[in-house]
């Protein structure tokens, strides 16, 4: 909607939101799963997942299923090796800890897309109103499911953290 009202500076910011959420996915994905061996390595990895990277917090929710297929089929086809490890547990910790970080290594995905993206979004619509006292009821709902997102993924958060 910045794009065809011709809000330039909207439009620009908008977009950087955007570009820096797919940067942080792709990042995330390559620092969790990818172990690459040289600095060519890790460029190609990067700019293989980037084009796919609004998919990253998918997969890292599916691969928290260690024995699911999506990991299967991920170590049978993926030309770079993939760290599939348990990263999260430690034998002295309670069950219920060790049940809430395998959660939050689930869901980190999704706590990148709404602190990045969701987040910066829903602020920066609203300045748009207030600046250009236009508020029409798509941006209201945009804004409402950003922040609800925002909302949902803190729980996972904070949960995690007091235990």
């Amino acid at each position: 909607a910045f794009y065809t009202a011709g809000r330039w500076v909207f439009f620009g910011l908008s977009l950087s939101i955007i570009l820096l959420a797919l940067l942080s996915y792709t990042l995330a994905f390559e620092i969790r799963f990818v172990q690459p061996d040289t600095l060519c390595e890790a460029v190609t990895v990067f700019a293989t997942l980037f084009p796919i990277s609004p998919l990253i917090p998918f997969f890292f929710y599916f691969a928290g299923e260690k024995e699911g297929r999506l990991v299967r089929a991920t170590k049978e086809c993926c030309w770079f090796d993939m760290y599939m490890e348990d990263w999260s547990y430690d034998g002295n910790m309670s069950a219920l800890k060790a049940f809430m970080i395998e959660k939050l290594a689930k869901h980190i995905g999704f706590i990148l897309e709404a602190l990045v993206e969701a987040f910066p979004q829903a602020i920066l619509q609203m300045i748009a109103i207030v600046v250009y006292k236009e508020a029409n009821i798509l941006a209201i709902i945009s804004i409402m499911i950003s922040l609800l997102s925002v909302a949902s993924k803190s729980l996972v958060f904070s949960v995690t953290f007091a235990i």
